[in-house]
């Protein structure tokens, strides 16, 4: 904490205060860590600005002293400690920096501009703080529970602020333990939060396993930081099944789980860690994977808004990712794919190695992949170091129902880091997998590669009363349609297409009359508007009955898709035609399933 002045005598009355600084400061990380060189500067140029407010005022001769405690994010707020030989209403304080700040005598404010309304002054913790145990010293509550201490009796890290209502303990410490969700292994609550820090002896890595995790994927979430504090950095975010391992390279790390406010019928989690022994640092650890045991020693970039999937099962939806894994062709192993998103958004997910060191011969990196759909899809590799971020691999497009072989050579001087970036186009129907990462000592042999081709892209069959139950283009009075042969069972590998039409100006309500596919395999999209514009709207599977759907726009686009073996009944729906029907449904990335 930054003092403006040091004294030894205590003093008579101790204010807490904080204000905006609009103008002169922006707020960084920096700023959250006061052994910093940005927190001591902005601290002494706060604490010089409030002794200025002071001075030739009317509390000068009682102004003691100021301390800067923290730097929130908000422009910049700084919360401070001012301190009096006798004791000075609040009121009359706030007055007296709110005249100050107004009047700027002398320009004393400089480059800095501070919003007077945002002045509090209080004998009690700011809102935001609470009170240590030593009943003078106030710390953000943001401060408490995150493993660093901060009050001086520690009391911001102890069990009684602290346990997590999950399973009653915060700090784990020795070379194992576990940890698990509340109510374990009965379903947990909604609205969950719990924290946990683990501490292992310093030069011991952290890995964590799990006897069993099952949450609500995307809402319920467990996530694990290396290190504790402001400092931590995201290493894995998990949620629904099958994580597999987390390796923190680091003696301490932060594990913070969260429910959202809907019931989840998810029995949670059981978690253990074992602290380990570093071993080998070779590049060749970093990057080998098969992921059999989690994602080894790669992390997913925090800057994804979705993260690659662990899986050992074909992806949803179906004909798109690969049916086994690579490594054991069948599915008791894994591979990890794009994910799941039900969008009109292109997604990018990026997987990023651990630094490798500079090599002085080159390396030869190689894996599997597997690209297949009919929307466009990218894969590319690249090295990134400090000053260079280079492409050594690039893929686009449709290459089969199969594992196909990359590779490139590697032959940096320096640090750098490989990306493995995937980028999923408009609508669901592709996917990227990898498998078998690895890395061997030499540059790669090309010879015998034969480069997989890209498939073009396929037309969908035209639409027809024999294939797909009705006309391609539907406009009134033509506006019922429904899944080949219905109520009999549709056909095998069946990919129809309706476009409903409206006048100009216009609107559409579609309403399924009736809905039976197979479940998962089988399924019905619909989508607001026509073409590469349109945006999906849902993607329905199992049985109905759904909620009407009202587009925004003069069009509405339903595809029908199903898989080669399995069928049911199918569907017939309906649509009409007007002026600002019903309220049209927010577009989202999800699906509506109700198989019962």
């Amino acid at each position: 904490m930054q003092e403006c002045h040091n004294t030894t005598a205590q003093p008579a009355q101790i204010l807490r205060g904080a204000f905006t600084i609009t103008q002169g400061a922006y707020y960084t990380a920096q700023l959250r860590n006061k052994s910093s060189l940005q927190f001591k500067v902005l601290a002494f140029d706060v604490t010089e600005l409030i002794q200025k407010m002071y001075v030739r005022g009317q509390y000068e001769d009682q102004y003691k002293g100021c301390e800067v405690l923290e730097f929130r994010n908000g422009s910049v707020i700084a919360l401070f400690e001012l301190r009096f030989t006798t004791t000075v209403a609040n009121t009359a304080v706030r007055d007296e920096m709110v005249t100050a700040i107004e009047q700027n005598e002398g320009s004393f404010l400089g480059n800095f501009r501070i919003d007077p309304r945002s002045l509090q002054i209080s004998e009690q913790c700011l809102a935001g703080t609470r009170l240590c145990g030593d009943k003078r010293t106030c710390v953000g509550i943001n401060l408490f529970c995150n493993g660093e201490t901060d009050c001086p009796d520690a009391l911001d890290e102890s069990e009684q602020y602290c346990a997590t209502p999950c399973d009653g303990q915060f700090l784990l410490t020795g070379n194992f333990g576990s940890f698990h969700s509340l109510n374990f292994p009965r379903p947990y609550d909604q609205n969950t939060f719990c924290k946990w820090i683990i501490r292992v002896e310093p030069g011991l890595y952290i890995k964590v396993n799990f006897a069993d995790f099952q949450t609500t994927k995307g809402n319920d979430t467990l996530n694990f930081y290396q290190g504790t504090g402001s400092q931590k950095e995201l290493v894995a975010s998990l949620s629904g099944s099958n994580p597999g391992s987390v390796w923190i390279f680091s003696n301490q790390a932060t594990a913070e789980f969260r429910s959202d406010n809907s019931p989840s019928p998810d029995r949670g989690f059981k978690a253990s860690f074992t602290a380990v022994k570093p071993g080998s640092n070779s590049n060749q650890v970093k990057i080998d994977c098969n992921f059999q045991d989690g994602f080894c020693h790669w992390r997913q970039d925090p800057m994804n808004v979705a993260d690659w999937q662990r899986m050992n099962v074909p992806s949803y939806p179906p004909f798109t990712g690969p049916n086994n894994d690579h490594t054991y062709g069948n599915q008791s192993g894994y591979f990890i794919v794009t994910p799941m998103k039900m969008s009109g958004m292109i997604i990018t997910v990026r997987l990023v190695s651990l630094e490798l060191s500079a090599a002085p011969k080159p390396s030869c990196i190689s894996f599997w992949y597997h690209m297949h759909g009919i929307s466009f899809s990218h894969l590319n590799v690249l090295i990134v170091g400090d000053q260079m971020r280079e492409i050594m691999f690039a893929k686009e497009g449709d290459y089969g129902d199969q594992w196909n072989y990359g590779q490139f050579t590697m032959n940096e001087t320096s640090a750098v880091r490989v990306v493995f970036e995937a980028e999923r186009g408009y609508g669901t129907m592709n996917e990227v997998a990898l498998d078998d990462i690895s890395l061997t000592n030499g540059a790669c042999n090309y010879s015998g590669i034969v480069e997989p081709t890209a498939r073009p892209k396929p037309t969908p069959p035209p639409a027809g009363a024999t294939d797909c139950g009705g006309p391609l283009e539907l406009s009134e009075p033509n506006t019922t349609f429904s899944s080949v042969n219905y109520p009999r069972n549709y056909v095998d590998n069946a990919f129809c297409t309706w476009y409903l039409i409206a006048e100009k100006g216009e609107n559409i309500q579609l309403h399924f009359e009736d809905f039976n596919v197979e479940d998962i395999y089988d399924v019905v999209e619909v989508r607001d508007g026509r073409g590469n514009d349109s945006l999906l709207m849902a993607v329905l599977t199992g049985r109905g009955p759904f909620e009407d759907f009202f587009s925004t726009r003069n069009g509405m686009t339903v595809l029908f898709i199903s898989d080669k073996m399995g069928t049911r009944s199918g569907f017939q729906a309906n649509f009409t035609t007007g002026y600002h029907l019903g309220q049209p449904v927010r577009l989202f990335n999800g699906t509506q399933s109700s198989d019962g």
